[in-house]
């Protein structure tokens, strides 16, 4: 069976292509759980779990497990390489209807977050009485997703909008770039996997700390993934054929636990990762399987609204809660253990919350509107 006949998307969710293009497509269902397990980790990440043990506590060690927030976003770039080569690369593509169908899909909730992200900083700033902290080209950056482009560099307001920014620029030009290059040298996609792999090995290095100083590099690490991701749909369509591919598939794991727990180098994930996502290509595979289940399944359909909406409520919950972050790693020492407990708690829960409904209430609505207003334009 050719798996063409099946759709996703790497970063934002699943949903169908341009009925003009053909019957709808549904996703993979394996790697819809892995942009959920990739969304959590981001999440997790982000929340200073670690600040509850002391450091030199076995539960401070098993914590480390979600520090691979960074590497999850790597992730998410390869599972978007693939997707849109698997769904798009089949058949001429309608470049307008792609287009409105990725705007629909990405922009409304993006817009909506970064305005509460917004509203949230203006509200510090006017009760601490200090200046704004961002300034227009900042705002209009964002507001363009053009945050992490080259040139324009600006931080993100609400912190997961830059990964959105390096998905608008690989819609915009390196995915009608790789189709042009896809009909004429299919070989040469494969080859360019290599140099592509060795930056994203270089860009990870030590939870990619040149991610935060090298303008640019931000988008050098979403067209590597991305190009991973495009290759292996080029290479392998229907997965690995081999009797020995659930063996190779645990033993990929195996290797990204143990890289999450710093006995390999989280560098190794930039390989490791795109090794899952090829095993779980053939959806009868055990890791696939595995993967399969409904809760998971559903997490990866929220992915998109959680990542997105999470980090707004995580600071608005610091206030509620009075554990107001020092760090990455730190909550405040003045803080109860009650109120540490139930910011984490809170914060997880009322992120699947909003995600959960912002998914069937906001986007799914909004995403037909701005689809049928186009068709009918």
């Amino acid at each position: 069976m050719d798996l063409r006949s099946r759709e996703g998307d790497g970063l934002t969710l699943p949903s169908s292509p341009d009925r003009s293009m053909g019957k709808p497509r549904e996703g993979l269902r394996s790697h819809t759980a892995l942009r959920g397990i990739a969304a959590m980790t981001v999440l997790l990440g982000h929340l200073p779990i670690t600040g509850l043990f002391p450091r030199s506590s076995t539960t401070f060690y098993l914590c480390q497990f979600f520090s691979w927030n960074v590497e999850a976003v790597f992730l998410f770039f390869i599972l978007s390489g693939f997707i849109l080569n698997f769904v798009y690369g089949g058949a001429p593509i309608r470049w307008r209807a792609f287009f409105v169908a990725r705007f629909a899909r990405v922009y409304p909730v993006y817009i909506l977050t970064l305005l509460l992200a917004l509203g949230n900083i203006f509200l510090s700033a006017a009760i601490r009485e200090v200046p704004l902290p961002v300034s227009a080209g900042q705002v209009l950056a964002n507001v363009l997703m053009t945050q992490s482009w080259p040139l324009v560099y600006q931080d993100s307001i609400n912190i997961p909008g830059w990964s959105l920014s390096v998905e608008a620029f690989l819609y915009l030009l390196v995915f009608p770039g790789l189709i042009l290059l896809r009909r004429r040298h299919t070989g040469l996609i494969a080859l360019l996997t290599v140099p592509c792999a060795a930056v994203a090995l270089w860009l990870q290095h030590d939870n990619g700390p040149l991610l935060d100083r090298l303008p640019g590099a931000y988008i050098l690490e979403g067209c590597s993934g991305f190009l991973i991701g495009f290759a292996l749909c080029q290479c392998v369509p229907n997965g690995v054929r081999s009797r020995f591919v659930d063996v190779a598939s645990m033993l990929a794991v195996a290797a990204a636990i143990l890289a999450f727990f710093d006995v390999l180098p989280k560098m190794a994930l930039a390989l490791i990762l795109p090794s899952i996502v090829a095993f779980t290509i053939d959806q009868g595979t055990f890791l696939s399987q595995a993967l399969s289940g409904r809760w998971l399944v559903f997490l990866g359909e929220i992915s998109y609204s959680v990542y997105i909406w999470h980090w707004p409520i995580v600071l608005g919950l610091t206030h509620v809660w009075g554990v107001r972050s020092l760090g990455a790693s730190e909550l405040d020492p003045a803080a109860s253990l009650t109120s540490k407990v139930g910011y984490l708690a809170s914060s997880v829960l009322l992120s699947l919350v909003v995600g959960a409904l912002s998914y069937f209430f906001f986007e799914i609505p909004v995403r037909k509107r701005i689809r049928t207003a186009f068709q009918a334009w």
